[in-house]
């Protein structure tokens, strides 16, 4: 059960009621700056993309931990 809530430019996702992605939604795509969420809540990325793929910023464990930054 995916829900989109839209406010100007920036989209809020939710898939099952839990925060997956906030951030620049365009054409059906990642876009620009966001974040995105694992499924048990905890911030997987946060940081540029580019037509769905990470471009530029922090990539973090499902535990939370910095994986990668840059």
């Amino acid at each position: 059960n995916l829900k989109i809530l839209s406010l100007m430019e920036t989209e809020t996702l939710l898939l099952n009621g839990t925060l997956y992605f906030d951030g620049i939604f365009k054409d059906g795509e990642y876009s620009g700056s966001g974040k995105e969420y694992y499924d048990n809540g905890v911030l997987k990325y946060e940081g540029k993309f580019d037509e769905d793929n990470y471009n530029e910023g922090k990539l973090y464990y499902e535990d939370g931990k910095l994986k990668y930054d840059g």
